[in-house]
């Protein structure tokens, strides 16, 4: 089994990622950048770009990518924000579109508008 830990400090109780075999979750991720500061702070666009791009750096540290990805969850704060999501979530993942599940909810932070979470499969 290996995990990543980028973000987080030595310790903490979650992995930002797991693979077990040839399946990889990742944990839910929201728009805070490398340098640990909230990206997009009122665009959902952005957010969500910081998001994927977050889920693509744990997958890549896990030895797989984002066409490895066949499910997403996410969680949005404003139904509104949909449509943005959508064509992001499009624009992605153009060959072949995750199984998908979107909620709309309250999120750790007022700041984050989106949390993403993944599985992927390597060679999936």
């Amino acid at each position: 089994m290996t995990r990543t830990h980028y973000g987080w400090k030595p310790g903490a109780s979650m992995s930002q990622a797991v693979r077990c075999g040839d399946t990889i979750h990742v944990s839910g991720q929201v728009a805070i950048g490398e340098d640990g500061a909230i990206v997009g702070e009122g665009n959902i666009e952005a957010q969500a770009r910081q998001c994927f791009a977050n889920i693509a750096r744990h997958l890549g540290e896990a030895g797989a990518s984002l066409g490895d990805v066949v499910s997403l969850t996410t969680y949005l704060t404003k139904a509104e924000s949909a449509g943005a999501f959508l064509k992001l979530r499009a624009q992605t993942f153009p060959e072949r579109a995750p199984a998908t599940t979107t909620v709309i909810a309250q999120l750790l932070h007022p700041s984050f508008l989106i949390e993403i979470q993944a599985v992927a499969v390597v060679g999936g």
